[in-house]
């Protein structure tokens, strides 16, 4: 088995051109993995939407970046996450219908959202 890259940046930024997003992409671009793609693949953009009232979770911002570079080189990028099984009261990742209104609600509507069941790991759900 070879040895997996792993991309590290410095989250920190003090002028524009350094935002995390902005990285995020130069990552992305240097990194090659892009170039695997071709027009009118589909592509899953895996990401943490975040639970209701919470701030831990992937900014819209940097999702929507990777979004739009795929978007640039024709793909059919949707952004997917998966449910959980309810650890507290205020749980907003066990169904999917409350998934996604989470993730509307944390500003991740740059594509349309595919919730993959932790229960099921079958079916899925769409909105734009």
């Amino acid at each position: 088995m070879s040895k997996a890259t792993v991309w590290f940046m410095d989250a920190r930024s003090r002028r524009f051109l350094e935002s995390t997003a902005i990285k995020g992409l130069q990552i992305l671009e240097h990194s090659g993995w892009l170039d695997h793609l071709k027009q009118g693949d589909i592509v899953a953009v895996k990401t943490h939407m975040g639970e209701a009232y919470n701030v831990g979770y992937l900014r819209p911002i940097i999702v929507r970046t990777f979004v739009d570079a795929l978007k640039e080189r024709g793909c059919k990028p949707f952004v997917t996450d998966t449910t959980t099984m309810p650890y507290h009261p205020w749980i907003s990742r066990t169904l999917a219908v409350d998934h996604l209104e989470t993730a509307n609600r944390n500003g991740l509507t740059t594509a349309p959202w595919a919730v993959q069941s932790s229960s099921q790991m079958a079916g899925w759900e769409q909105t734009m």
